[in-house]
């Protein structure tokens, strides 16, 4: 999941994250 965030679908991949994580938070 992390090494995503550096690969061609990097932009996809880190937004997917970034809503994980608020989820996580939340």
């Amino acid at each position: 999941e992390i090494t995503g965030l550096i690969g061609p679908n990097g932009a996809g991949k880190s937004t997917m994250l970034k809503l994980m994580i608020k989820k996580n938070e939340t």
